[in-house]
């Protein structure tokens, strides 16, 4: 017997009608046989998973509802972003996200640095933390580009400003971050300086925290390097 295999499903996000919860198309609701799970888990192509709740409202439809608000932030999604929903069972779904551009958005990734920063900075100076990696390459001893996500998520004005990057182990340094055309670009005296005293070399990977504070504003951004040798052991 042929099993047939659980269809997947898209969702465009439109902030006005599914920035706090989010619809489950009517035809798919049969694929869960009558059983409809109190919570399902959302992931990433990385792994890294969201868990949300659903709910049932009277005429039948289902909602992604309590949890989606979280994703959507964590996700940095804009209007027209077109989300496709691959189910692996009953209740844990796999998400691609691709922007208004046509290509799969650059995901948030979690480096294990982020619940440090809030402990360290304190819940109440805290709004988000925006985390991305990069492999260093040969043009990073002079500056860093952000991931367009992680542009989005932040404000815009004021630029350029000084800002902390604060490493790991404990090199502290001031460096500059600046707005050339669509693109954040951190570089400078200090983030080279930063580069040396690392020994930061060419593969060698950058996880980056981006601590923002209320209103959206840079308050410091930490790394964390993992050297190309190590990641070899």
């Amino acid at each position: 017997m042929v099993v047939k295999p659980t269809p997947s499903f898209f969702k465009l996000y439109l902030p006005e009608h599914n920035s706090n919860k989010l619809l489950i198309p009517p035809p798919f609701i049969k694929y869960f046989n009558g059983d409809i799970p109190k919570k399902v888990k959302l992931r990433n192509l990385q792994g890294k998973l969201w868990k949300v709740k659903l709910e049932v409202v009277q005429d039948g439809r289902v909602y992604i509802a309590k949890g989606w608000n979280e994703y959507v932030r964590n996700h940095s999604l804009v209007r027209g972003d077109f989300l496709v929903f691959k189910p692996l069972n009953k209740s844990d779904f796999h998400v691609k996200v691709f922007g208004i551009d046509g290509v799969i958005k650059e995901e948030p990734v979690d480096t294990g640095l982020a619940t440090e920063a809030a402990a360290d900075l304190g819940k109440d100076d805290v709004s988000q933390i925006l985390q991305f990696s990069k492999i260093y390459k040969p043009y990073n001893k002079f500056y860093v580009d952000f991931p367009k996500a992680v542009i989005k998520a932040c404000d815009q004005h004021g630029l350029p400003q000084e800002v902390t990057l604060r490493e790991e182990k404990g090199c502290v340094v001031e460096s500059v971050l600046r707005k050339i055309t669509d693109r954040f670009r951190l570089g400078g005296q200090g983030f080279n300086e930063l580069c040396k005293k690392t020994e930061v070399k060419i593969g060698d990977k950058l996880d980056f925290e981006v601590i923002l504070r209320e209103g959206r504003k840079i308050k410091e951004i930490r790394l964390k390097i993992t050297h190309k040798s190590k990641k070899a052991n």
